[in-house]
């Protein structure tokens, strides 16, 4: 694909990060094609490995979507850190640039926002993992406030 993202090949599968490779295809696709489109035999030829690998690491289709909400969760988590970190004495510096980072990252990734936000994923059906990751990220903006 033009002007995509690299990813793993099939020779770096044995000294690579495998997972995080998938999830990232998976975030990759997800933004450029949205989630019906989204496959794990898609998944598995962007990263470039067998079908069959992401069998390995995910409990199907809702286990790589889980995954990829659990990375977003981290990564608003981070952007928020790095807003309080950067005004260590101003909290209404700090929640402002947490919103705009916020908003920044969510603009920029509408697919992952609608999968974490959206109620794609039912709390009851949801490991107890990507809860945890969820409320970290909001400990952020509560830790400011």
């Amino acid at each position: 694909m033009p002007g995509s993202k690299t990813f793993a090949t099939r020779s770096s599968y044995h000294h690579g990060d495998l997972r995080c490779t998938l999830v990232e295809a998976a975030e990759h696709l997800l933004e450029k094609q949205g989630l019906a489109s989204l496959s794990l035999r898609e998944v598995a030829k962007l990263a470039g490995v067998s079908h069959s690998a992401p069998y390995r690491h995910f409990r199907g289709k809702a286990g790589l979507l889980e995954a990829v909400a659990e990375a977003g969760f981290r990564r608003l988590a981070d952007l928020v850190n790095d807003a309080r970190e950067s005004n260590p004495e101003d909290p209404v510096a700090q929640l402002r640039a947490a919103g705009v980072a916020y908003v920044a990252w969510a603009t920029q990734n509408p697919e992952r926002t609608h999968l974490m936000f959206g109620g794609m994923m039912k709390s009851a059906d949801t490991p107890q993992g990507l809860h945890d990751c969820a409320e970290h990220a909001y400990s952020g903006i509560y830790r400011i406030i």
